[in-house]
């Protein structure tokens, strides 16, 4: 009786997927934690970068998405993104109130 053996070794260069999805993503993150120390009277620009980080969430999803075969089950991209989402809307939404409190309430008036 006669064998064959054959031992195969897969390895993923994470090179691609750190330059191409998790350092924009951490950058897009960043970005839209930063905006907290805005001014209290710059909700537009609040508003701008939240609605550019949402944007460059989704067209980073997609360009990975192409980039993937299809599948028909859950994917760590498909969570990772939907947490991103729910991050950076979340951000978004905190904002308003805690900027509203913070120079209404927190902050002394110089007022006399």
């Amino acid at each position: 009786m006669s064998a064959v053996e054959i031992t195969l070794k897969f390895e993923r260069s994470i090179a691609n997927s750190l330059a191409g999805v998790y350092t924009p993503t951490f950058l897009i993150v960043i970005t839209t934690f930063l905006t907290f120390w805005f001014g209290s009277g710059s909700s537009s620009e609040r508003v701008t970068v939240g609605m550019t980080a949402l944007l460059a969430v989704v067209t980073t999803f997609a360009q990975t998405r192409k980039e993937l075969p299809p599948i028909s089950y859950i994917s760590w991209q498909k969570i990772k993104f939907g947490v991103l989402n729910v991050v950076i809307y979340a951000l978004q939404k905190m904002m308003f109130p805690w900027d509203h409190w913070y120079f209404r309430y927190r902050i002394p008036s110089t007022k006399e």
